[in-house]
């Protein structure tokens, strides 16, 4: 018994049933001799419930150092409601705070997830809701790492066959690429009594030395080469103290 209502009522909102449970509802008139036949439902009703978590696993691809494209597929059970949304979130993996990143409509089953930070790593999460709420969590299977830019070149910085006019440098690969291949290396120089630094050269990723020319008679010099991958440039490797050129 769930209710008893008076002669002139004719429906009841029925409360506090279960989740995605399955019920028979009947209804019985009383007069003054007492409770007659009653009225069932024809077939028992199937409450709603919050859908199932969205269909995985969650795919990451397009990881950059400040973002990752990650993709979904509807629920497999909507709870019996049609699914109204996706909530995106992301969380440092040094962490326990969800971030809410984004809300995307039913028709949508992936995101460019943006403005995260460089070389950190992060798991991901989408949940499913419809007009009962959030269902459960469709998360990353593990910590996605970001792209970092590179680390400086391993050193140090070797200067040889110094002339009046060029300076042979040399360096190896950095020890930490950031997650992406390095593309080049830049290459500058600066004289010691001014501040700005002057690019020279740029060379690809397999050459490791080149000779500086074009450079100042007995002047002194500093040198320094930067890798750099498809997140930008790194920490440069600099010399260990002033080249002086021959007079």
């Amino acid at each position: 018994m769930c209710e008893t209502v008076n002669d002139n009522t004719y429906n009841y909102c029925v409360k506090d049933l279960k989740e995605g449970q399955s019920y028979n509802f009947k209804v019985t008139a009383i007069n003054r001799c007492g409770p007659g036949s009653s009225l069932e439902s024809l077939q028992p009703i199937k409450l709603l419930a919050k859908p199932s978590a969205p269909s995985g696993p969650l795919s990451i691809s397009n990881i950059t150092d400040s973002s990752a494209f990650i993709e979904w597929q509807a629920p497999q059970n909507d709870g019996g409601a049609q699914v109204e949304e996706y909530h995106l979130e992301y969380q440092l993996v040094d962490e326990t705070t969800w971030i809410m990143c984004k809300t995307v409509n039913d028709n949508t089953y992936n995101y460019c997830v943006k403005d995260l930070k460089e070389g950190q790593s992060y798991n991901f999460k989408v949940t499913a809701i419809n007009r009962c709420g959030p269902g459960s969590s469709l998360e990353s299977l593990q910590p996605i790492k970001l792209l970092a830019k590179p680390s400086a070149p391993s050193g140090p910085l070797s200067i040889s066959n110094i002339t009046d006019s060029s300076a042979f440098i040399e360096w190896q690969a950095p020890q930490n690429d950031g997650g992406a291949l390095v593309e080049e290396y830049h290459l500058e120089y600066q004289l010691v009594d001014e501040t700005t630094w002057i690019m020279c050269e740029t060379v690809n990723d397999n050459t490791y030395n080149y000779c500086v020319k074009d450079l100042k008679e007995g002047q002194s010099y500093n040198f320094k080469v930067t890798a750099s991958n498809r997140c930008g440039p790194g920490s440069s490797l600099e010399s260990l103290q002033p080249t002086k050129l021959l007079a």
